[in-house]
């Protein structure tokens, strides 16, 4: 495994609501939380990412897709999937995180 892994601002912002569990990580709050038009889209790269620096097969394994069901203005039922960290993964990538976000603020300085 290497030890530091490159996250762009939105990476971050993604692995970030993930581990606090933020239901907002998810295809509804694409462009108002994210920037972006379709979030699975990232999770994608994401997740590929993620295969390759722990070196595993299956970035599924790490980004978890929670399913869910929510009953729309019309009555009906939509299903959706929230994106969430596997727990076995939740510690190392906190650390990741802030690993990132301090070598931000040294470049600053």
């Amino acid at each position: 495994m290497k030890s530091t892994l490159s996250l762009n601002e939105t990476e971050k912002k993604i692995l970030s609501l993930a581990l606090k569990d933020d239901d907002r990580v998810q295809t509804h709050y694409s462009k108002e939380v994210f920037n972006c038009h379709y979030l699975p889209d990232l999770i994608q790269h994401l997740r590929r990412k993620l295969e390759r620096f722990f070196d595993i097969a299956d970035g599924t394994d790490i980004l978890l897709t929670e399913p869910h069901e929510v009953l729309k203005i019309d009555g009906s039922v939509a299903r959706i999937g929230i994106y969430r960290i596997s727990p076995n993964y939740k510690k190392r990538l906190a650390e990741i995180i802030k690993a990132n976000q301090d070598s931000e603020v040294s470049r600053e300085n």
